[in-house]
């Protein structure tokens, strides 16, 4: 068995992309440590869970790894999580194959049977069952017997195709030699339009001159135009350019939110007897929802504008407890997480329950929804922005590594602005690139530092949190720099928010920041 590194094909849950290696329910415990512990003793894991699902015909999921008993958390064995199949065993099938099961679920790879100590004990175990040797050996004589006949039938058609085979060989020579024939006749009429061919091409040759000749009469009567029409293109560019300016002028931009030039930083009241402990990644949604990821507690907290704790999630119950880099509330309103284990978690702002998870070549970082309900994923590790829809389906890949326009250098974060624009951090080209939804690249402005997270108000005003702990705001037509804010601590943690009212919100560690 090799469930232990490969993956059972169930087209309904199949996904484009993934890089975990393994079937969850037959894996063992050393396959998901950090890095994995690939040995012999893997295979023989999966091997306790391929009798028992041959025994109970069901698939050997395991139970929560924990139990409470007597008002205390009790970790369970592997063994014991799946103490619910061995429940529909008979009391023969118990009694045969529940102690090499238990030996082969062992939590500790040291404690399970070598290769070689499986084979004597199914030898021993072959031998309490003569009947069982008696019928087997039945079974191989008659599938050699069968085999045999087989041959034989198939040594008969074999001579009646080489037979049929010769035939169709001589008559095959009598048409070659008819073909040979009806071929002279072709050569010798080709030859004679060959011939005539000839003559027509020396006509061609005579009229290719005339019109050569007609040609450049009519080459030069076009450079006269061209030179005409360079002038007054001039004149037109002249004309475009003076319309331009005025349009410029006349063009109103969004209404402004908040005077931008003017900064004051506060901390968000938290209320409730919330507690703080390591707030990283944060979106808000287009209610005013606040979302932020608790690295500690491995858990989303939402919260309101004023700081009530509206609900609180821990990932272990859905996705486990792993690492999540990015946030987003989707068109849905679900909540997208962007996670270390190559994979964006759908899951539901009103329980948390996880709705769809869908993986990809690379690690996923910032998350940017469109108005349409498709994910703008950066995929830092391989310089590209992909597009999915919320339900996982692939939709487009735009962008490559290196510093010309449109290409990407650790895309860290990304953010759709008021114009329908995404507006990407090209964190080791210190630059902010724009592109259109079809991934289309527009212009640039550079930072004075690599941009790490990035949000845009609406009134089109740009938010950037730079790695060097500075968090600039850009204006929104010219993209020059309107107010720069330096934090004490000399470093941002993890994301970057502004609401409709223009608030700006940056998580620090215990504290959520206000602008």
């Amino acid at each position: 068995t090799d469930f232990g590194m490969t993956r059972a094909i169930n087209l309904s849950k199949l996904t484009r992309k993934s890089s975990v290696k393994g079937t969850f329910a037959f894996m063992s415990p050393e396959a998901l440590d950090v890095p994995p512990r690939y040995t012999e003793k893997l295979d023989v894991f999966s091997l306790g869970n391929c009798i028992a699902t041959i025994l109970t015909h069901e698939w050997p999921n395991p139970s929560h790894p924990t139990l409470h008993k007597w008002n205390k958390l009790v970790a369970l064995t592997e063994f014991e999580r799946r103490q619910h199949l061995f429940d529909l065993m008979g009391t023969k099938e118990r009694e045969l194959f529940l102690p090499i099961i238990q030996k082969c679920l062992a939590n500790q790879p040291e404690s399970r049977p070598s290769s070689s100590e499986l084979v004597l004990y199914m030898k021993k175990m072959e031998s309490t069952i003569p009947d069982l040797t008696v019928a087997l050996k039945a079974q191989k004589t008659m599938s050699e017997l069968v085999q045999e006949r087989q041959q034989n039938e198939s040594l008969e058609n074999e001579m009646g195709i080489l037979q049929i085979h010769e035939a169709n060989q001589e008559a095959t020579i009598s048409d070659l030699l008819a073909s040979r024939a009806h071929m002279q006749i072709k050569l010798s009429k080709f030859e004679e339009e060959n011939s005539k061919l000839q003559e027509e091409n020396k006509k061609l040759l005579q009229s290719q001159q005339i019109f050569e000749a007609s040609q450049k009469e009519k080459l030069l009567t076009l450079q006269t135009c061209i030179a005409q029409l360079e002038v007054d293109n001039r004149r037109l560019q002249q004309s475009c350019s003076q319309t331009m300016n005025r349009s410029d002028s006349s063009i109103s931009q969004l209404p402004q939110l908040r005077d931008w030039t003017k900064i004051e930083e506060s901390i968000l009241s938290i209320k409730e007897d919330a507690i703080l402990l390591k707030y990283e990644a944060v979106t808000i949604s287009k209610a005013g929802t606040l979302a932020v990821i608790d690295g500690n507690e491995k858990s989303v907290v939402l919260f309101d504008k004023d700081g009530f704790q509206l609900k609180k999630f821990y990932l272990e119950k859905s996705i486990g407890r792993v690492d999540v880099f990015g946030i987003a509330f989707t068109r849905r309103g679900n909540i997208a997480l962007a996670t270390e284990a190559n994979c964006v978690c759908i899951l539901s702002p009103d329980n948390g329950e996880l709705l769809s998870i869908f993986g990809m070549e690379g690690v996923p970082w910032g998350l940017a929804p469109d108005h349409r309900g498709y994910l703008y994923i950066c995929e830092r590790d391989r310089n590209c922005i992909s597009v999915y829809t919320e339900d996982g389906a692939f939709v487009n890949e735009f962008g490559s590594k290196g510093w010309g326009q449109g290409e990407l250098n650790y895309p860290w974060d990304a953010a759709f602005g008021p114009d329908g624009n995404l507006y990407v951090c090209d964190f080791h080209n210190k630059r902010i690139q724009i592109f259109d939804e079809k991934g289309k690249y527009l212009k640039e402005f550079k930072t004075s530092d690599k941009p790490k997270h990035i949000c845009v108000a609406n009134d089109g005003h740009v938010i950037v949190a730079q790695d060097s702990g500075h968090l600039y705001i850009f204006d929104d037509h010219t993209h020059a720099l309107v107010h720069k804010w330096t934090f004490k601590t000399n470093r941002l943690s993890y994301g970057v928010a502004v609401n409709s009212d223009g608030q700006v919100f940056v998580p620090d560690s215990g504290d959520i920041k206000v602008f």
